[in-house]
Parts: structure tokens; sequence; C-alpha cells
């Protein structure tokens, strides 16, 4: 398995630990970011 692949795992393991209203943080971050670099 490739040192990304493991990376990403962490990421989503991390991510699916966090409580809800957290994600609905994160989800807004996210989206700025995104809308800022003229992906979405």
């Amino acid at each position: 398995m490739s040192k990304t692949t493991v990376e990403q795992q962490d990421l989503v393991e991390v991510v699916n630990a966090l409580p809800d209203e957290v994600l609905v943080e994160l989800e807004n971050f996210l989206d700025y970011l995104l809308k800022n670099r003229g992906l979405k």
C-alpha cells in the first residue's frame, strides 16, 4: 500500500471520528476553500 493511501485512510478515520457539529464547520471551511480556488 502506498504512503498516500495510508495517509488518506488516516484522514478518513479522523474525519469519521469528528462530532456532527464539527463536521458542519469542516464542510463550510472546505466549501470556502473550493470556492476561492475556483473549483466549485
